[in-house]
């Protein structure tokens, strides 16, 4: 059994749900991931006795060789990015190296929520009869803002999937789940040559006036990418959640923003 915690927030819900795994069959495997266990991963297994093994970083290819090691009942000494108890030690494998090409993954397992997905909506945005889903864009960012754990989290790469392929996997939701609302989860859009070849992509796709889309992005890029932002707009974008943090400039200062308070008014006016 295994679950993720994208943040600390959840970890008291991904715990609880592995214990009451280990209550029905106290010899499952249970697996935790995600950044809050992958930062953690020595207090966590410490910590939290309903965890067997925590998956660190990526999980694609880690989860798939743990799966089968389980089965094979052979020892995971040998399968990289993880850690894990053996005879009451907590060991911890070397770090798996990051997947250079991700667009070499497949889509995720959506036909698994098909019959859910009609009952997911992100009402704020979308209103409550827009059925969304969560498309991966890229995995990572270059910046290395102080509160953030992302930049560390990626080991302080940004990689991306082509265009083609997130505008293929926004058209495969639309088509075959019913999905009108596309959350793109990246931590930094970045915009630029990429973000206008995605709406480009987008575009030739001809979905419905239905379709819109959100995404996250830097003030700065904003304001350098101006040019692109009605390409962006006709092409579904209807919200960007900008990374402003804070008024102050001594603030933004502190955590290495690289950005004026004068550059989110100047961002925020643009988008307007």
């Amino acid at each position: 059994v295994a679950s993720s915690a994208l943040a600390t927030c959840n970890t008291y819900l991904v715990v609880r749900a592995l214990e009451m795994a280990k209550k029905v069959n106290k010899d499952v495997l249970t697996v935790a991931g995600g950044q809050h266990f992958t930062a953690t991963a020595q207090e966590s297994l410490e910590v939290y006795p309903e965890i067997d093994v925590i998956v660190r970083g990526e999980g694609e290819q880690t989860f798939t060789e743990l799966v089968k090691s389980a089965k094979k009942r052979s020892s995971f000494s040998d399968v990289e990015g993880i850690s894990f108890r053996h005879d009451g030690e907590m060991l911890h494998n070397q770090d798996r190296p990051l997947i250079e090409d991700l667009n070499s993954l497949p889509y995720p397992g959506y036909h698994f929520v098909r019959d859910f997905v009609h009952k997911y909506h992100f009402s704020a945005m979308a209103g409550i009869k827009a059925p969304y889903a969560l498309i991966e864009g890229s995995r990572g960012c270059l910046h290395r803002c102080t509160f953030c754990s992302q930049w560390s989290h990626w080991r302080g790469t940004w990689r991306k999937k082509p265009p083609e392929r997130i505008a293929d996997e926004m058209a495969y939701c639309y088509h075959n789940f019913g999905s009108r609302f596309i959350w793109l989860t990246d931590d930094n859009f970045g915009i630029g040559e990429h973000g206008s070849r995605l709406a480009d992509e987008i575009i030739q796709k001809r979905l419905s006036e239905d379709f819109m889309w959100f995404t996250q992005a830097r003030c700065d890029d904003i304001i350098e990418y101006k040019h692109i932002l009605p390409k962006m707009r006709k092409s579904g974008l209807r919200w960007v959640l900008l990374g402003v943090e804070s008024s102050r400039r001594s603030t933004l200062e502190a955590f290495k923003k690289n950005i004026t308070p004068r550059d989110a008014q100047r961002a925020v006016k643009l988008l307007k």
